[in-house]
Parts: C-alpha cells; sequence; structure tokens
C-alpha cells in the first residue's frame, strides 16, 4: 500500500495551483510548493473553474438563501408563506436554475408567457422568479375567490383549463400536484390577508363575444 503525505506550508498570500509531486521515498506528495520545482498539475475532474465567471454566476444563484425572498412577497401579495413554499418544492425541488420539458423556467417554474405577464425579465433569477410567482398565485385566489385547489390547478394546467373543465382538470398531473401541494403545505390557509403592499397585479385581457352581422348588400362582417 503506498504512503500519501500532504504537506503543510505556511500559508501564503497568493495560492499556487496544486499538484502532485515524488517524495523521497517514492511516495506521491501533494503540494503547490514542492521542495525540487519538479511537479505535475492535479487535475480534478467536473469540478468548476472558479475563474470562469458563467459557473460562478450559476454558484452563486443556485446557493442563494430565498427563505427571504418568500417571507417578502408573501407578505407583500397577501399570500401564505407555506404555500410558496410548498409550490416551489413541488415545481422546482429548490432548484432555481431548472427548465421543464415545456419551457417552465426558475424556482417556481414561470412559462415564458407568465414571466412577460408578471414582469420577470430574468426568469433564472430567483428573487425575481420568486416575486412573479407569487404576484401569480395572488392574482389566482383572487379571480378564484380564495379557492386555493382550482388556485393550484390554473398554476399547473393555466387558466384556460381551469375555466374549461369547471374546476380541476381531470389530468392525473395536475390532480397529483393538487394534492401534493395541499399536503405540503399542511391544508392551512393560502390568503393571509386582505389587502397587499404590493402594486396592482395585472389581469389577463377579458374576453368577448364575437357575432356575425350582415351589412348592406348582404356582405358578412364579424364583430365584438
Amino acid at each position: 500500500m503506498g504512503l500519501f503525505i500532504v504537506s503543510l506550508l505556511p500559508f501564503q498570500t497568493a495560492a499556487e495551483p496544486l499538484c502532485v509531486a515524488r517524495g523521497h521515498s517514492g511516495a506521491p506528495v501533494f503540494s503547490n510548493l514542492p521542495d525540487d520545482g519538479a511537479c505535475s498539475p492535479l487535475s480534478l475532474h467536473g469540478a468548476p473553474d472558479a475563474r470562469d465567471p458563467v459557473a460562478s454566476s450559476a454558484r452563486s444563484r443556485s446557493s442563494r438563501p430565498f427563505e427571504r425572498s418568500v417571507a417578502v412577497q408573501a407578505r407583500r401579495y397577501g399570500v401564505s408563506q407555506k404555500l410558496v413554499h410548498a409550490v416551489i418544492q413541488a415545481e422546482s425541488g429548490g432548484n432555481p436554475a431548472a427548465v421543464s420539458p415545456k419551457g417552465a423556467q426558475g424556482i417556481m417554474q414561470l412559462m415564458p408567457a407568465t414571466a412577460r405577464r408578471f414582469e420577470v425579465s430574468d426568469p433564472l433569477d430567483p428573487d425575481q422568479n420568486i416575486e412573479g410567482g407569487v404576484r401569480y398565485l395572488s392574482y389566482l385566489l383572487d379571480i378564484y375567490n380564495g379557492d386555493t385547489v382550482r388556485a393550484l390547478a390554473a398554476y399547473n394546467a393555466g387558466e384556460a383549463a381551469v375555466r374549461k373543465h369547471g374546476g380541476v382538470p381531470p389530468y392525473r398531473e395536475t390532480q397529483d400536484y393538487v394534492h401534493k401541494v395541499l399536503e405540503l403545505a399542511g391544508n392551512g390557509p393560502s390568503r393571509v390577508r386582505t389587502t397587499r403592499e404590493g402594486p396592482t397585479i395585472p389581469t389577463a385581457p377579458a374576453a368577448s363575444v364575437v357575432r356575425m352581422l350582415r351589412g348592406p348588400g348582404g356582405t358578412l362582417r364579424l364583430e365584438n
């Protein structure tokens, strides 16, 4: 069995790259300042380069605590923090870099159209994503008069699907999603205040009836 020796050197103001050299007995010695200067660079496969600004930014985002953002935005838009945390867990498992096969992005899995609607310019920024997701939840709770089940169904399947089916759509994914979020949230009240500290939430354009009218000479036209 070979003997591995790690040399302990005095603190250096500028660290040299770690490398591996051979000691007097032939055993490998890991050091950043070998005695004879003969040293082979040590490569740690799979380790991100700390000098890479893209990798550094990704690490910063993924390690950034998001509890404060949840607390601030939940209070701002009048939604239970437990419900927000439950949605985050069900949507991304807390991963701010998550992207679904359908194109949903970020920690609360906002679709591009939803992100634009709620003024989220960077869906992979957890702070922006949480604000957009909480605003959307607050809006859904408003239009469904505080009905958490329908609000969650719409968050998962879309408002059109809930409107079409008059409630939770008959999709196994959506039904399981609603059950999971409610279980994670502890089935507590989803709205904890009736007034908000934040701005007005944008609503979807109201649908209007389109009618076909017959004009002079028998010509047809569509009007709403």
